[in-house]
């Protein structure tokens, strides 16, 4: 028998030479990628940890599941690398944005409202998009003014929100030449709520009593379906063949999910929750999830109906989203307790394995 050497002994992971580490979920010997990358352990177990003890909350997820998007004390933004579970970056300074939410992007861009330094009587004046880059770069776009809802796509570099004057402006702020389009899609009435899927090229829009879903054609509108509620249209979400929306009020309180036929109408109700406190579905169509008030999160999957509830958390669930080709769930508390959940063959995964973030 000959003896192996330091380094001669395949990873558990990726079968590469230079095992050396131990795996922190199934203990098998590992390289040091794959013991710094913990989602290559095909172990079905999940991190929860704590981005701050005073203040801290998670507000967004990249589509990747990579980078999440933290706002602390002062409205200080920055971001953590979930898979590597470090934080990157110093503080990135920002203005009060209301409603206008800062995303990130998979490449770890941010993306936030800008506004002028002079502000009118009735608060900042908008003026643009800024896009923040790793390497300490910025860019600005400008746009039109908008005024409530934005968005950012789980798939391509688009950032969307409501004007002044009740249009939907879809911008695209790749690393190439950005551009914006404005559609009108509920002519004389007031829109709350929006949601874009590049991909297919679906836009939902929704506003007191009525839900409609166009196609974009040649830069215009071409309307799929339509839904009827009895309250105010609070989000929406598209994904694969499902429509979700939170509404206020009426029939309908709290979430409901459709089915979409084929030619992308609104089918039969697929799901309802309420006394919830947020919700995500994903990106397939294949599970829905939503924060319950004690720290509880629901998961259904809409192919079979069936449902569980996953524990952890301390205090309400303030944010819930699906990443990493829904492979994550990423949920986060008011407690400042984040948990990052891989998906597993039978849903996902309830064992938690606590940690401390680092610094890079």
């Amino acid at each position: 028998m000959v003896a192996r050497g330091p380094g001669a002994v395949g990873c558990a992971h990726c079968r590469e030479l230079g095992a050396d580490k131990s795996c922190a979920v199934c203990t098998h010997l590992v390289c040091e990628r794959c013991a710094a990358d913990w989602a290559t352990c095909s172990e079905p177990s999940g991190r929860t940890f704590r981005i701050g003890r005073v203040s801290g909350s998670l507000i967004d997820v990249d589509p990747t599941g990579r980078y999440g998007l933290v706002k602390r004390r002062w409205r200080q933004l920055r971001l953590v690398d979930l898979r590597s579970l470090a934080w990157l970056e110093r503080d990135l300074p920002s203005h009060g944005w209301g409603n206008l939410v800062p995303r990130v992007t998979s490449d770890g861009r941010v993306l936030r409202p800008e506004f002028d330094s002079v502000a009118s009587n009735n608060g900042p004046i908008f003026s643009g998009i800024g896009e923040w880059r790793p390497d300490g770069g910025h860019r600005y776009t400008d746009v039109p003014q908008p005024m409530r809802a934005t968005g950012m796509s789980a798939a391509e570099d688009w950032y969307w929100y409501v004007t002044d004057t009740e249009l939907v402006a879809l911008a695209l702020l790749g690393d190439g030449a950005s551009h914006c389009e404005v559609y009108e899609p509920l002519p004389r009435k007031v829109v709350q709520a929006v949601w874009f899927d590049p991909i297919r090229q679906l836009l939902a829009s929704g506003t007191w009593g009525e839900i409609a879903i166009h196609r974009v054609v040649s830069d215009r509108l071409v309307l799929a379906g339509r839904v009827k509620t009895t309250g105010d249209t609070l989000s929406l979400q598209l994904g694969g063949g499902f429509l979700m929306a939170r509404v206020r009020g009426g029939d309908l309180r709290g979430v409901t999910v459709w089915k979409l036929h084929d030619d992308f109408s609104v089918g039969p109700i697929a799901a309802r929750f309420e006394h919830l406190e947020c919700e995500a579905l994903a990106r397939d169509g294949r599970y829905v999830a939503v924060g319950m008030a004690g720290g509880s999160v629901i998961v259904q999957s809409l192919l079979t109906a069936e449902q569980t509830e996953l524990r952890g958390h301390t205090d309400d669930v303030t944010y819930l989203g699906f990443a990493g080709a829904e492979q994550l769930l990423v949920t986060a508390d008011d407690d400042h307790r984040v948990i990052v959940r891989p998906r597993t063959r039978t849903g996902y995964a309830t064992a938690l394995l606590p940690v401390d973030l680092a610094e890079v």
